[in-house]
């Protein structure tokens, strides 16, 4: 809608150890979604924030298999995971201000933040490209 931001992205990432990962964000969905799902060999976590605070994390453990050339599945009731409440920024600048004041060792180092950048901004870039 407007020309110099994005209405969405998409962004796909290949790992070293052979992860992949798929994320869509949509500044314009119309539905108020905050969902991050995780899919592992033997469970699916989905961390689901506009659920209420107890079932905010939940974890599916269903399996897959081939039976004489046809896909088969079982689906079993998520079990919940307990989250801590409270909104996640603040814990986060809580977080940061208790370790300046106590000088202790944060959740995430300063090498994070920089990976995290060079994620963001080959996202950026390859962004700027297409749209040239």
């Amino acid at each position: 809608l407007l020309d110099n931001l994005s209405d969405f992205a998409h962004l796909h990432m290949r790992f070293p150890n052979g992860l992949r990962s798929h994320l869509f964000t949509s500044r314009l969905n119309p539905y108020r979604e905050r969902r991050l799902t995780v899919v592992g060999t033997k469970a699916m976590a989905v961390f689901d924030d506009v659920e209420p605070w107890e079932r905010k994390l939940a974890v599916y453990r269903h399996a897959v298999w081939q039976d004489s050339g046809q896909w088969a599945f079982t689906t079993n009731e998520p079990s919940y995971v307990a989250v801590a409440q409270g909104m996640p920024l603040t814990r986060e600048l809580e977080h940061f201000i208790q370790c300046i004041e106590t000088r202790a060792e944060p959740r995430t180092s300063g090498e994070e933040a920089i990976r995290v950048l060079r994620i963001l901004t080959a996202g950026t870039v390859t962004h700027t490209k297409s749209n040239s």
